[in-house]
């Protein structure tokens, strides 16, 4: 499976192209900043790739630690991801 078909997998959408790219850079060990508009999809893009490590055998980190500036925006991730 490639990156494409994972997170489709992961969130019944298609990647846009700067999820795909920046789940490579993350995945190869790369210091990455993301920078998008609201709702497109950076908390998926963050996330994934500690999902998608072991599926592509990769070894990768097994714990992230991600920063929310807003409790709510954390609550929303929490419940789009159970």
């Amino acid at each position: 499976m490639d990156i494409s078909q994972l997170f489709h997998t992961l969130t019944t959408h298609q990647p846009y192209n700067f999820q795909i790219q920046t789940i490579n850079h993350i995945l190869n060990h790369k210091d990455t900043i993301l920078r998008a508009p609201t709702g497109s999809g950076k908390t998926e893009t963050a996330i994934a790739p500690f999902l998608f490590a072991k599926t592509l055998q990769i070894d990768f980190p097994n714990k992230l630690i991600y920063v929310v500036p807003l409790l709510t925006l954390a609550n929303i991730a929490i419940l789009n991801h159970l």
